[in-house]
């Protein structure tokens, strides 16, 4: 009798513990569900740019973690805005994403000119780590706040560096007093390209070649691996090493448009959006060496710089432009934060 009652109790028992087991068990959840759209992409480069390649793999990432619902619809060269027009167009909501730079919201706030300065920058991982800091988080919030466009990490296309149409190695800013120097329209590369030395021309990138093919600018400041894909090649003579700048730049979304998405596809942005930027930079040094190669093979003269030249050329081209009419609103105690924070990386 007893010995049934033992039996049945650890039944019981048994039977309970399944059964709790089988509660416990999670249940996997629903795939969400996306609305078929099209998301609209502009970038001012090649596609065969690092940033560009980055852009089109965005592309296969989002339409793959939607299941094909949302489509990627991506523009190149600056066939549907250029440098010049691509801010305005975010902030109206007439497009939803680009590969851009902080340089035209600059602009419009002031706090933001602080983080430009030539030789400022050691890495993208330097520079992300200050965006990502309490200080650059409060700047992205007011960009957000006031301009209507969302930033989100950027990546690196590599070190920019000087590249002339003449055949001339350049180790200080006296060397450059007599070059004509493309730039973008933005003040701030505008002060940069003055403080390296040269005479800067605001050219569309666009119109770049035809600019340096008829003489209008003499050279360019830029990265390496981009050359080929512009046909720059053709039109220079020698490219000087300084690596005064990195091209960071970073994908953009209208805050307008943005806010209609529904939190899951803003997650399978975000989230697509980190493993482009780490395929960026996971084929931009690659790139990089690979184009310096292929440039010398052409003819074209590299000069690297010894690093007594390449300390003296930063240290006067940084004093310069840190005199400079731009940048006599900065704010030097974030701007010491942000040199210090180098070191880390």
């Amino acid at each position: 009798m007893k010995k049934n009652l033992v039996k049945k109790m650890m039944s019981v028992v048994l039977t309970a513990g399944m059964l709790a087991g089988m509660c416990a068990v999670p249940v996997a959840a629903e795939a969400p569900e996306f609305e078929e759209q099209t998301i609209t992409v502009s970038y001012n480069a090649a596609e065969t740019t690092p940033h560009g390649q980055g852009v089109s793999k965005f592309k296969e990432l989002v339409e793959e973690k939607t299941g094909g619902k949302v489509t990627v619809d991506c523009y190149f060269n600056g066939t549907l805005y250029n440098t010049q027009t691509e801010f305005e167009a975010l902030q109206k909501g007439e497009v939803d994403l680009i590969m851009g730079s902080l340089n035209s919201a600059m602009e419009y706030i002031p706090e933001l000119k602080t983080t430009f300065c030539p030789f400022l920058w050691k890495s993208i991982d330097h520079y992300n780590g200050f965006w990502t800091s309490e200080d650059g988080q409060a700047l992205l919030t007011k960009i957000q706040d006031e301009l209507d466009v969302h930033y989100f990490t950027f990546a690196s296309a590599g070190s920019r560096n000087i590249e002339l149409t003449k055949d001339k190695k350049i180790t200080c800013r006296e060397d450059m007093a007599d070059i004509k120097l493309r730039s973008a329209a933005a003040e701030n590369m505008l002060a940069m390209v003055e403080a390296l030395g040269a005479n800067p021309v605001p050219i569309a990138f666009g119109d770049t070649y035809l600019g340096l093919q008829t003489g209008l600018a003499e050279g360019l400041e830029g990265d390496t691996q981009g050359l080929y894909a512009q046909g720059f090649n053709e039109v220079l003579k020698s490219i000087t090493l300084t690596g005064h700048a990195f091209s960071f730049d970073g994908f953009i979304a209208s805050q307008k448009i943005w806010d209609t998405w529904s939190p899951e596809l803003q997650a399978v942005i975000e989230e697509s959006i980190d493993e482009t930027n780490a395929y960026i930079n996971g084929i931009t040094a690659d790139a990089e060496a690979a184009a310096a190669d292929k440039l010398a093979a052409d003819g074209i003269t590299i000069y690297e710089l010894t690093d007594e030249e390449l300390s003296a050329y930063r240290e006067e081209v940084m004093e310069y432009f840190i005199n400079s009419d731009y940048a006599q609103d900065y704010d030097m105690e974030l701007f010491e934060k942000m040199k210090a924070m180098g070191d880390q990386f």
